[in-house]
């Protein structure tokens, strides 16, 4: 029996005695064994009251040698206050988290990968100590795949309390030049042509000239003139292949930018800090009593168990912030201004070559503005497909009869 079993040694006694006792309760004997004027005899933990009690009747001495089972492992539990302690503790920590995240797994060994996925669910609001029936997990799939550049699927589950993550990584192919739709080469900035390099493609305009925005410079649509003789008429044929227009077209452009700067400055500033408990299960930190969006986190643990348990309370320390404006100069505005027209320069016409600018400089009322106008020097054009009829091998042919 799962609740307990008791072994009892009795005697000295005549082994009959001991023998009608328990065929006149009729006990559930799980072992018995004789030993000189000695029964060595285990009952159930139910049936024990009805033979101690004939014993007591008749004078006849018994020991308990052994108590085995549940019944009595629990009743030791209850005896020491510490394990009563730890059973109720446990028993109302999985009744709090049986629901809640306490850990999270991320299936890819890209650690980039790992820290945008945790950086991912915490703005959908998934994170350790939440509610797990109240997660959208097919929203959560959703941001990963359109946030996430580097993966190409997420899947989201849940097992127990842990948010298991699995993602594929992209596979960066080479890039594919396999002919589908012809395309053109078109401008595209408003600029003068100064030097073309064309692999493939119907030049329409040469350098020297001025294209706008969208015109076509290299046309995949190549078209061929023969005039040829058939039954004593002069004909034509008009050849026409569509193809892919590979190469560069450089030229020059103007390009307008307009840099501000307010005449003051902001820097994040914390205003007050406060303490909130929290407790870490799994090393998954949950503040009790919450805290401010906008706060900042530092922990200090302060462990009220034993060191092999994965149960710890501590405190956090908040800190609220907000931005504190500076007032500046108009000399200093301007120099600022100037700064971010140089990081503009740095990080956006890396691929041009600055051939000349001609900044402006005005001072209004609520800051400096830097008008600049760039005249750059680089790639002007861009591949663009379209759409050609239904042909065979991407060649179409017309003939025609000119008139004598």
């Amino acid at each position: 029996m799962i609740f307990g079993n008791v072994t009892f040694r009795i005697g000295p006694v005549s082994p009959g005695k001991v023998y009608r006792y328990i065929i006149k309760n009729r006990l559930p004997v799980r072992k018995l064994q004789e030993e000189d004027e000695f029964i060595t005899v285990t009952l159930p933990i139910g049936s024990c009251r009805e033979i101690t009690d004939n014993l007591k009747r008749d004078g006849i001495n018994y020991e308990i040698v052994s108590e085995k089972g549940a019944a009595f492992i629990l009743k030791k539990a209850f005896q020491k206050k510490g394990i009563l302690l730890g059973i109720i503790v446990t028993l109302i920590l999985a009744s709090v988290f049986s629901h809640r995240i306490l850990s999270f797994e991320i299936l890819t060994d890209n650690t980039e990968i790992k820290r945008d996925v945790l950086a991912v669910l915490y703005e959908q609001g998934i994170k350790a100590g939440k509610y797990i029936p109240d997660l959208n997990l097919t929203v959560a799939e959703r941001a990963l795949k359109r946030d996430i550049d580097e993966i190409s699927w997420a899947g989201i589950s849940v097992r127990g309390c842990k948010i298991i993550v699995d993602v594929l990584d992209n596979i960066n192919k080479p890039e594919y030049r396999e002919k589908r739709l012809p395309t053109d080469l078109i401008a595209s900035e408003n600029a003068v042509i100064e030097k073309i390099e064309l692999q493939d493609g119907r030049l329409l305009k040469p350098v020297g000239s001025g294209v706008l925005k969208g015109d076509i410079i290299v046309s995949g649509k190549m078209i061929t003139e023969k005039e040829f003789y058939k039954k004593g008429e002069k004909r034509i044929g008009i050849y026409t292949k569509y193809t892919r227009s590979t190469g560069n077209i450089y030229g020059t452009f103007e390009r307008h930018e307009c840099f501000f700067q307010p005449y003051y400055t902001e820097k994040k500033t914390d205003l007050k800090t406060y303490k909130r408990p929290y407790i870490e299960i799994f090393n998954s930190k949950i503040i009790l009593f919450g805290g401010e969006n906008n706060s900042s986190i530092s922990y200090d643990p302060d462990n009220g168990f034993p060191s092999f348990l994965p149960i710890s309370f501590g405190s956090v320390e908040l800190a609220d912030q907000t931005y504190i404006r500076t007032p500046v100069s108009p000399e200093e505005a301007e120099k600022l201004a100037n700064q971010k027209m140089k990081l503009y320069e740095t990080n956006f016409l890396k691929d041009y070559e600055i051939r000349s600018s001609k900044t402006t400089v005005e001072h209004g009322s609520d800051g400096v503005t830097l008008t600049v106008i760039y005249e750059l020097y680089g790639v002007i054009s861009k591949e663009v497909e379209f759409f050609m009829p239904k042909t065979k091998n991407y060649v179409e042919y017309i003939e025609k009869v000119i008139a004598n």
